[in-house]
């Protein structure tokens, strides 16, 4: 998600919970908003299932299993801004050649990106640095491809500022996405929301946040979502990423269905996650055959 084009800002209240809870507005409601100090640090423990089915069968065709670790540092703060730095490291699983550099090289990247005041991703900053590495690894990933053409077609892709940052952004996205709202609780917000794609595609969807509990003995609230984007763009979507990437092939019929499920539990003194889990499968017929794809995302708050 890209943002919430209808979101509900909440005064913190001042008095009984304000100082202890600083996200804690009454005993039914919350705001969600980051309370970081320049220099904090936190690791979230992570890992990505990744599961394609054919044809409905139950069994799947293909799974990919990895686990690896997020450290977000707070580089700086201000009344209006936060400036984030996000590292990867450790990471285990995935053992084809492919995947084993894209994490070696994700294990030497620094992406720094700046929130706005209340959490909520605005953009990263350090795209230049981001862009080498982004080259190199579209060098290496095609180095036996004799087509050059290929390989600038790819490179004019996503080496453009917009595209870099769809690439990298996913998981900024996953632990951002909800700061700046407010939600009372069992009373959903419905909203509209805009999907980050590629070449700037205006891809848009409904979603639906819950507040379903608040514990003050566990500093927690415990928040539960679902997007969904809308069936004619994802397929109009797919329809244009295939005529960019094969510019000679032909327009598909395609039926697709596209849903994604998350829960967080948050820190109500803090504002950070302390776990993130999120379910999303997308499910496309092409010419009478059917695909799917399941991905399940696990963040847990591991160390400060």
């Amino acid at each position: 998600m890209k943002r919430l084009l209808i979101v509900c800002f909440i005064l913190i209240a001042q008095g009984l919970f304000g100082q202890q809870f600083m996200n804690l507005v009454s005993n039914n409601e919350i705001s969600i908003i980051g309370y970081w100090n320049k220099g904090e640090k936190v690791t979230y423990e992570c890992s990505r299932i990744e599961r394609d089915f054919k044809n409905g069968k139950k069994k799947p065709i293909k799974e990919n299993i990895k686990s690896f670790d997020i450290t977000l540092s707070v580089i700086d703060s201000s009344e209006k801004a936060y400036v984030l730095n996000m590292s990867y490291s450790n990471f285990k699983g995935i053992e084809i050649e492919e995947g084993e550099l894209c994490n070696s090289l994700l294990s030497e990247l620094n992406i720094k990106y700046v929130t706005d005041e209340f959490g909520a991703f605005d953009s990263i900053i350090n795209k230049k640095e981001l862009h080498v590495v982004l080259e190199e690894l579209v060098k290496d990933l095609f180095k036996d491809v004799k087509d050059t053409s290929k390989i600038n077609f790819i490179k004019q892709l996503f080496l453009n500022d917009s595209n870099l940052e769809a690439l990298f952004v996913a998981d900024i996205i996953m632990i951002h996405n909800l700061y700046g709202i407010g939600l009372k609780l069992s009373k959903p917000i419905e909203y509209e929301l805009e999907f980050l794609t590629l070449e700037n595609y205006e891809l848009l969807g409904d979603g639906k946040v819950t507040l379903t509990s608040i514990d003050k003995g566990r500093n927690n609230a415990h928040i539960i979502t679902t997007q969904r984007p809308n069936k004619d763009g994802v397929k109009d979507y797919i329809n244009f990423l295939l005529k960019e990437l094969v510019p000679d092939g032909s327009k598909e019929d395609l039926k697709v269905v596209n849903k994604a499920t998350q829960s967080y539990d948050m820190e109500l003194s803090s504002g950070w996650m302390k776990k993130i889990k999120s379910k999303s499968f997308s499910k496309v017929n092409i010419k009478g055959k059917e695909y799917k794809k399941e991905v399940v995302n696990s963040f847990m708050l591991k160390s400060f």
